[in-house]
């Protein structure tokens, strides 16, 4: 299948936050620099931070970091930490050089120190306790420092990619801002996003699981034809303009800026 994507969801967890198939880790780590969604959304993020928060920090947590495949681009603003549960998914980090990440121990964060940015990206889904988690992640920033987070959306878009990564739950934008509003975080920015393909990518899912019901439990991430790959990647990224402009109202996606109340 073309259209089907990382499930919005290339992290993992433990009971802070949940756990990714093995399976889930080894296509983001394959994928992460080819793939059309990989490619269009990492700069997306990577672009509106800069663009809505700022251009360089002093220290950067890249909490729930999987296999690293953000942390090369979020070094360009500022000194990175990648940390996560999965030892597996740490190990990817290593392969790919990175050495300034860290192993959170049964959910204790009460070492990590301070940051400037937070980056909660595509994690927050994988949580049992998502406004416990902003409230644990909120004592960890510097003050005036800001969290950015990203979120599936939707749940009549959950497909077999959301069982791989082992999602919770997917939001909508009201449900989470009033999650963040709850974690003790103002809400500064929501905006859905990827969503010029909207469309084409629900109708994907739908067609599949009516021919294929196993297709629910099954990971559709694969090589895309070069040429197909490079038109939904620029479909995609053409967004970033417009999202620099105004908040879209729906989307496969949520891009949230919060900062401590």
């Amino acid at each position: 299948m073309i259209f089907p994507f990382p499930g919005e969801g290339d992290r993992n967890g433990g009971t802070l936050y949940g756990n990714m198939k093995p399976e889930a880790y080894e296509n983001d780590y394959k994928y992460e620099k080819t793939h059309w969604w990989y490619q269009a959304r990492n700069r997306i993020v990577t672009e509106l931070i800069r663009h809505d928060v700022g251009k360089s920090f002093g220290s950067i947590l890249d909490f729930g970091c999987g296999t690293g495949n953000l942390i090369s681009k979020l070094s360009t603003l500022g000194d990175v930490t990648g940390c996560d549960k999965s030892n597996e998914a740490l190990e990817f980090c290593k392969k790919k050089g990175f050495r300034n990440i860290r192993h959170i121990k049964n959910d204790d964060l009460s070492e990590m120190g301070k940051y400037d940015l937070i980056t909660l990206l595509d994690v927050i889904e994988h949580v049992d306790d998502d406004v416990s988690l902003l409230k644990k992640l909120a004592d960890h920033l510097e003050p005036g420092g800001k969290i950015i987070i990203t979120a599936p959306a939707y749940m009549f878009f959950w497909s077999g990619e959301d069982y791989v990564s082992e999602h919770k739950r997917r939001y909508v934008r009201k449900q989470l801002s009033e999650v963040v509003a709850a974690g003790g975080l103002k809400v500064v920015r929501a905006s859905y996003f990827n969503t010029f393909l909207f469309v084409p990518v629900l109708l994907s899912i739908k067609l599949k699981i009516a021919l294929n019901p196993e297709s629910k439990k099954m990971s559709s991430i694969a090589p895309v034809p070069k040429f197909i790959n490079a038109v939904l990647r620029m479909i995609f990224t053409m967004e970033l303009p417009l999202l620099k402009l105004f908040n879209f109202p729906f989307g496969i996606s949520i891009y949230c800026v919060a900062e401590k109340q």
